[in-house]
């Protein structure tokens, strides 16, 4: 359709500003777009800062571990030494010992508190005094002393043996052949059991032999002549001479 013109020759339209005022508003609309939606929906700043990054070293070390285990194993118990081992032991221990209380000079020595009596008494004058009575009286006297008399058999060992004896003979009258004294020699000794060693000092220890025997350690004695009408002092003889004996053992004994 074309556009109509007035009386004085001008087109009939929209004004010119109006024209411009519509482009105008469209930008100034945007640009109000943009501020209110900056506005409503703000946008983050990204703000890049150092970070400190604390890095861990870990160094392994290596652990022991411990690992137990039952082991059910028989385990042999050594027997408990007897008396005689224990008693070996020691002998063994003082026999190859040097010191002087091992290697002192031989005498009575201290065994136990049991002492056995024997009589060796002979002789054609022995009929004339008991032997029996003579042993009695030895026996008496050691008991007196403190000790304990047992049987020359007895199976107390250890023990001393106490031997007394003597050799008698008798006198005669010439023509009634009467007697009419003894006379002779008298003794009483105290032996104890003594073990020796079969050669020591080159024989391994494991095969030593030992060889056990009485061996006189004290002894005493005289000589006597004695009437008939004495015959009876002869026990007395053998209690003083058993009383001096049991006195030098009970001494052995007590040190």
């Amino acid at each position: 359709m074309r556009e109509s013109e007035n009386l004085d020759g001008n087109k009939v339209g929209a004004p010119a500003w109006l024209i411009w005022l519509l482009p105008g508003g469209m930008v100034l609309m945007g640009f109000a777009g943009i501020v209110l939606g900056s506005v409503a929906f703000p946008r983050e700043k990204l703000v890049e800062k150092p970070v400190e990054v604390v890095v861990e070293k870990v160094v392994e070390k290596p652990v022991d571990r411990v690992m137990e285990k039952v082991v059910d194993r028989k385990v042999e118990v050594p027997a408990k030494l007897t008396e005689y081992q224990m008693m070996a032991i020691a002998f063994a221990e003082r026999a190859l010992d040097s010191k002087p209380e091992f290697t002192r000079k031989l005498g009575l020595q201290k065994l136990s508190e049991r002492v056995a009596v024997i009589s060796e008494i002979s002789g054609e004058g022995s009929r004339h005094v008991s032997p029996e009575l003579l042993q009695a009286r030895v026996e008496r006297m050691f008991r007196t002393a403190g000790f304990k008399v047992v049987e020359s058999t007895s199976t107390e060992y250890p023990y001393s043996i106490v031997s007394i004896g003597g050799v008698f003979l008798e006198s005669r009258n010439y023509n009634s052949q009467e007697v009419i004294s003894i006379s002779g020699s008298y003794y009483i000794k105290i032996l104890q059991p003594m073990v020796f060693f079969s050669s020591w000092d080159k024989t391994p220890l494991a095969e030593f032999k030992f060889m056990r025997g009485l061996t006189p350690l004290y002894e005493d004695g005289g000589t006597l002549n004695y009437g008939r009408n004495n015959f009876d002092k002869v026990a007395d003889v053998y209690g003083t001479l058993a009383e001096v004996a049991a006195s030098a053992l009970r001494k052995a004994q007590d040190n």
